[in-house]
C-alpha cells in the first residue's frame, strides 16, 4: 500500500477507542482527505467529539449499515483512510439542510469549484466529486440530480449514510457536527490515474409495469397497473401477498430503464393498506419492471477484474455498496465468498441505504472511485 493511500479497521466498541486505534495508522493533518465510516451503535455525540478532537477538518465521515475493509465486511465497527494531498486537490463543501438546498446553492458550489479549481473542462476526466447523505432524508434523489446538472459531466458518486438498518436516523460529519438532513461533497483533482463505476447483479424478469398511484415526496406506491401495489407485485411473482418479506423485496425489485442502463428501484416494505415503500424515487407513470438478480460473485469479481486491467494490480478503493446486497449475500450462504473477494482489496466503505452515481440516485448497487497505486 502506498504512503499516499493509508486503511485503518478498527473493532474497538467505544467511540474514542475505536477513532483512536484509528487515528494512529492514517494521516489526521488537515492537509489529507480522511474518509471515517462508523456503525451507528456508537454514542452519538462521543463518536462526534472524538472525530472532531482527532481529525479536524476535511473529513468525510458518517453512520453506516455496515462497513467495508481489507478485513472485509463487519459490523459494529470503524473504517478510516487517509489520501493525501499530493495525490489529490480537495475541496470539502457541506450541504447542512438537504430540505432548502436548491439550483442557486449547487451554482455557488459550482462557482466556487471553479475559482479554486481554475477548472478547465478539457481535464474533466481529471476530476471527480464523492457525496455522503443522510438516507433517511428521501431528498437524495434531488440533491444529486442538482449537483450533476451543474457540475456533468464531472462524474460523482456516493453513498447514503445507514444506521444498522434501524431505519429512524442516520447521521452525516458537517462542521464539527453529526447531523441528519446534511450531506458532504468533496470535489477533487487526481494526479493519478482513476475510475469511476456503478455495478449491479439485476436483469429485467416481467413485462413493463406501469405506476398508476403514488406519493413521490414520501415515496409510497399505492397502485401498480391500476391494482394494489403489494397484489399485483405479488400477481406478477405468483406467489400470496402474504408471503411477501424482506427477502423476496431484496430479490426482486424494480428496474427503470434509460437508455442501455438500468436503474435499481429497492421496495423497503408493505404497509398494511398493501402500498409499497420505497429507497428511492417513485412516480405516477413510471415504467417499471420487476428484476431478479443474477450472479452477485460474479459481479464483483468481473468489477475488480476490470479495475485490475485499467488501473493496475494495485489500487486503492473506496466503495459504497447497498446493504440489500449483503443481505442478499447473507441469507444465499454467499457472504464468505463475497468476504473473500473484498479481503484481497484495498479497501474502505461502507454499506448504504442508497447510491449516487452520476445524477441518479439508485439502489442495489455498488459504486464508488478506485485510484491507481
Amino acid at each position: 500500500m502506498s504512503e499516499d493511500f493509508k486503511i485503518a479497521h478498527s473493532k474497538e466498541l467505544i467511540s474514542e477507542d475505536a477513532i483512536n486505534e484509528i487515528a494512529a495508522s492514517i494521516d489526521t493533518s488537515d492537509d489529507a482527505l480522511k474518509f471515517i465510516f462508523f456503525s451507528s451503535n456508537y454514542n452519538k455525540f462521543r463518536m462526534q467529539n472524538a472525530l472532531k478532537s482527532k481529525f479536524g477538518r476535511n473529513v468525510m465521515a458518517c453512520s453506516t449499515a455496515g462497513e467495508i475493509s481489507p478485513k472485509g465486511f463487519t459490523k459494529y465497527s470503524t473504517v478510516g483512510a487517509s489520501i493525501s494531498s499530493k495525490i489529490v486537490k480537495f475541496k470539502k463543501y457541506e450541504i447542512n439542510d438537504l430540505t432548502k438546498f436548491n439550483i442557486n446553492d449547487a451554482f455557488e458550489i459550482r462557482r466556487d469549484f471553479d475559482e479554486e479549481f481554475n477548472f478547465n473542462i478539457n481535464d474533466v476526466d481529471k476530476y471527480a466529486g464523492i457525496l455522503l447523505i443522510d438516507g433517511k432524508s428521501m431528498l437524495e434523489d434531488k440533491v444529486i440530480a442538482l449537483l450533476y446538472k451543474v457540475f456533468m459531466p464531472l462524474k460523482i458518486v456516493g453513498g447514503s449514510a445507514g444506521d444498522d438498518l434501524h431505519f429512524v436516523e442516520t447521521n452525516v460529519f458537517n462542521d464539527g457536527e453529526l447531523r441528519s438532513n446534511a450531506a458532504s461533497l468533496v470535489l477533487l483533482r487526481s494526479e493519478t490515474p482513476f475510475r469511476v463505476f456503478k455495478t449491479q447483479f439485476f436483469k429485467p424478469m416481467s413485462d413493463k409495469i406501469v405506476i398508476t398511484d403514488a406519493s413521490p415526496r414520501q415515496r409510497i406506491v399505492y397502485e401498480i397497473n391500476g391494482e394494489r401495489a403489494a397484489i399485483e407485485y405479488a400477481n406478477i411473482l405468483n406467489i400470496p401477498v402474504e408471503e411477501l418479506n424482506p427477502y423476496t423485496f431484496a430479490k426482486h425489485p424494480f428496474v427503470l430503464q434509460i437508455g442501455n442502463n438500468l436503474y435499481v428501484r429497492s421496495i423497503e416494505k408493505m404497509n398494511n393498506d398493501y402500498s409499497l415503500s420505497f429507497f428511492s424515487a417513485i412516480d405516477v407513470g413510471l415504467v417499471l419492471r420487476v428484476a431478479e438478480p443474477t450472479d452477485i460473485v460474479q459481479d464483483y469479481s468481473k468489477l475488480f477484474d476490470n479495475l485490475k486491467n485499467e488501473l493496475g494490480e494495485n489500487y486503492f478503493l473506496i466503495a459504497f455498496d447497498c446493504i440489500h446486497r449483503r443481505y442478499l449475500a447473507e441469507q444465499d450462504k454467499i457472504d464468505n465468498e463475497v468476504n473473500n473477494l473484498f479481503r484481497l482489496q484495498n479497501v474502505v466503505g461502507f454499506h448504504t441505504y442508497g447510491e449516487q452515481f452520476m445524477g441518479m440516485h439508485t439502489n442495489q448497487t455498488l459504486t464508488g472511485i478506485a485510484f491507481a497505486l
